[in-house]
């Protein structure tokens, strides 16, 4: 049962926390900053050098945010909005295509309907 727990608990948790309007809105914003930034820091040529992706952690954005590169500045200002809580809102009628993020998300035990442990019973 406690193992079963664990599942419902992480289901439950994706559901109410981790995919709520706000962590979402949070979620983009960073990536913004990331995507922003990268011209300058070079972030993305990391991900084929293991040797520097595990560097990168939360303390790039600290990075971002303490820079007075005028090259960082947008990024800094998301970063900044979202210590403020100046997050990303849902837009009104006039979108564009850049306006819109699309999350497809699908959550349950791991299995779908089935009990995760099923295939591990004896």
């Amino acid at each position: 049962m406690t193992i079963h727990k664990l599942f419902a608990t992480r289901a439950d948790l994706h559901r109410t926390v981790y995919t709520h309007a706000k962590v979402k809105a949070i979620e983009l914003m960073v990536l913004d900053a990331l995507v922003k930034a990268d011209p300058y820091l070079h972030i993305a040529s990391s991900i084929h050098q293991p040797s520097e992706f595990w560097k990168l952690d939360d303390s790039i954005l600290k990075r971002i945010e303490s820079s007075s590169e005028q090259e960082l500045k947008e990024s800094r200002d998301l970063i900044l909005r979202i210590h403020r809580r100046d997050l990303y809102q849902k837009s009104g009628t006039n979108l564009k295509e850049d306006d819109v993020a699309v999350s497809n998300v699908k959550i349950d035990l791991t299995r779908g309907r089935e009990n995760p442990l099923e295939r591990y019973m004896l």
